[in-house]
């Protein structure tokens, strides 16, 4: 998609933030989140044209209560 689109910015914004789910296997979660951002960076960079990436978290997905 980056390859064909050429856009300027890139915000990811898929991830695993069911909390449940979150609860349940957490290493997985870590694992989908981090390889996620890490693909969407990979595909900016190997594409060129992409000048921002902006990924942002949320600890209000998990469920802190802090």
């Amino acid at each position: 998609m980056v390859e064909r689109r050429k856009p300027p910015s890139v915000f990811p914004l898929a991830a695993q933030a069911l909390v449940g789910t979150v609860y349940a296997d957490p290493a997985a979660t870590a694992e989908i989140n981090a390889l996620g951002t890490a693909n969407v960076l990979l595909a900016a960079h190997a594409h060129g044209g992409v000048r921002a990436v902006v990924a942002v978290t949320s600890d209000k997905c998990y469920d802190a209560r802090a």
